[in-house]
Parts: structure tokens; C-alpha cells; sequence
């Protein structure tokens, strides 16, 4: 959903495994935004999928939907045979995550969720703000994302690319952007934007 805001489909994920399945590959998901999704979208494992466990390594952290940002703690899950072998390479690098933060992961997980409830519909909201903003300006087109705190415009109406269009509003603190992956090597251009900064009406009159 990092920076799309796309939500795969069910089916969207059971083309993928079955390619994935066919040809004997290992899928690595990171599912970091599994919780802040919209407008009744539902996120779906892709480990949950027939034929899939054996051959997922999923990530999760507790930075997104527990707004745990800087305090670096996620987990994978996956067969106990990739577990030991990513273990002897990790163990020393990731091992002794401070205690608070422990304290508070497990707080997390084990307390009401109807924060994270509250968090996703103010993350709503703010999307449909941007996303109407955006919209509203000249050569602009962005769809609304069915997750993630992102929006994702396209603005290759406007005739500029990325860079330059962004450069000319860069300056304004309303707004935080960040590079989109086809920014600055396409004619199309495309930047992110972080769905809580939404004030771009005044970007729009100029």
C-alpha cells in the first residue's frame, strides 16, 4: 500500500501465488499497513492463501497502526525453517529491542483495538480531504487510496514532470511529499503525498 494506497483483491492475490506456486518461488510481503484500510476494503495475506504458507516470509510492524513510529519493533512469520535460518543471520543484529518498547508492543496487541478504529477513521477522513483537494487541482488526478496514509496523484496533465511540479510547491509547509517510484525517470510523473497535511487550497489558487 507504500505509497499507492492500493488494496490487492483476493484474486489479485491468488494470481500472484499461483505464478509464485508454478514456478517454486519464495514471496517475502511485508504487510506493515494491514490495519488502515478504507471503504470497507479487507487486507488479505497472501500466506494465508492455499499452497502459500510454506513459501511466505510475511513482515509486520507496530509502527503504523499502533503509531509506534521510531520505536522499531516488528516481527516476521513464517515456516520454523526459514525462522532458524534468518535467525542465525539477525539474531545479533536486531536482539535486545529495550524494554519499554517490548512493554509497550505487548500493550498493543493485548488492549482494546478500538484506538487503532479510532486512528483508521480520522486517517479516512484526512484522505478524503487531500484526495478532494488534490482533485480540485488544475491537471491533477488522484484516486483514492483503499489504504495506507498516502495518496498517490497523477499529475501528467499538467505537462511537468515530478521534480519541477513539486519543486514549485516544495516551499509551502502545508504539504509533505515524498518521491514517487516513477519520479524524475518519466515524462509521467507521479509524487506521494502524506494523507495527515492536507492544506493545498492555497497551492491551487496560485
Amino acid at each position: 500500500a507504500n505509497p499507492t494506497g492500493r488494496v490487492y483483491s483476493r484474486e489479485e492475490l491468488q494470481e500472484l501465488a499461483d505464478i509464485a506456486i508454478e514456478h517454486d518461488l519464495l514471496v517475502m510481503s511485508d504487510e506493515v499497513y494491514e490495519q488502515i484500510v478504507f471503504d470497507g476494503a479487507r487486507h488479505i495475506s497472501i500466506a494465508s492463501l492455499p499452497g502459500m504458507w510454506e513459501r511466505t516470509i510475511t513482515h509486520f510492524a507496530f509502527t503504523k497502526a499502533y503509531a509506534m513510529d521510531g520505536w522499531r519493533m516488528g516481527y516476521g512469520v513464517a515456516p520454523k525453517r526459514f525462522i532458524d535460518a534468518m535467525l542465525k543471520i539477525s539474531k545479533n543484529d536486531i536482539a535486545h529491542v529495550n524494554v519499554f518498547i517490548q512493554e509497550g508492543g505487548r500493550a498493543a496487541v493485548s488492549s482494546s483495538q478500538e484506538a487503532v478504529a479510532e486512528m483508521v477513521g480520522e486517517d479516512c477522513r484526512r484522505r478524503d480531504l487531500v484526495v478532494e483537494r488534490l482533485n480540485a487541482m488544475p491537471g491533477v488526478r488522484c484516486p483514492a487510496p483503499e489504504g495506507s496514509i498516502y495518496a498517490f496523484p497523477d499529475i501528467s496533465a499538467t505537462g511537468m514532470k515530478a521534480g519541477p511540479w513539486r519543486a514549485s510547491y516544495s516551499r509551502r509547509p502545508a504539504l509533505w511529499w515524498r518521491r514517487g517510484p516513477s519520479t524524475e525517470r518519466k515524462e509521467k510523473g507521479t509524487c506521494a503525498f502524506v494523507s495527515g497535511l492536507s492544506r493545498t487550497s492555497a497551492w491551487k489558487k496560485r
